[in-house]
C-alpha cells in the first residue's frame, strides 16, 4: 500500500475532543496547519490563535467549497470528533477531493472510550447513529 505523504487535506479523528485523548499524529498535524475546519467546540479547543478557523454547520457544500480554496496554498486540518469513519465530515470531505489528496488520521473513538469507561469488552458490539 502507497502512503499518501503529502496530503493536500489531513482529517484528523479527535476522539472525544479531549486533548489528552488526542493521538501523537493528530496532535502534529494540528500544530502544523495553517487552517483549521471544524465544529466550534473542536476548534476552541485545539486551534492557536495564528490559525484561520473555519467553522463546520450545516451548510457542508460552503464548507467544502471554503476547503477547496483554502488547499490550494495552505496545510488544511480537518477536525472530527468520534472516528473520521462513522458519520462525520470525513465522508463528504473524501468524496470530494478524493483519498489521494486526502489523509485520514483515525484517533482514539468515542466508542473505545465509552466501553472502556464502562469496562466492557465490545466484541459483540453494534454501531447505530442516532443522527
Amino acid at each position: 500500500m502507497v502512503e499518501n505523504t503529502d496530503p493536500k487535506i489531513m482529517i484528523v479523528g479527535c476522539g472525544p475532543g479531549s486533548p489528552e485523548l488526542l493521538t501523537r499524529a493528530g496532535s502534529r498535524a494540528i500544530r502544523k496547519a495553517d487552517v483549521l475546519v471544524g465544529t466550534a467546540r473542536l476548534l476552541d479547543t485545539f486551534a492557536a490563535e495564528n490559525q484561520e478557523k473555519i467553522r463546520a454547520g450545516a451548510n457542508i457544500e460552503a464548507v467544502l467549497n471554503t476547503i477547496a480554496e483554502r488547499c490550494k496554498t495552505q496545510k488544511v486540518v480537518i477536525l472530527v470528533t468520534g472516528d473520521p469513519g462513522l458519520c462525520s465530515l470525513a465522508q463528504p470531505v473524501l468524496r470530494r477531493f478524493g483519498l489521494s489528496a486526502c489523509k485520514v488520521l483515525p484517533g482514539i473513538s468515542s466508542v473505545q472510550v465509552a466501553f472502556a469507561r464502562l469496562g466492557l469488552d465490545w466484541l459483540d458490539a453494534r454501531i447505530l447513529s442516532a443522527h
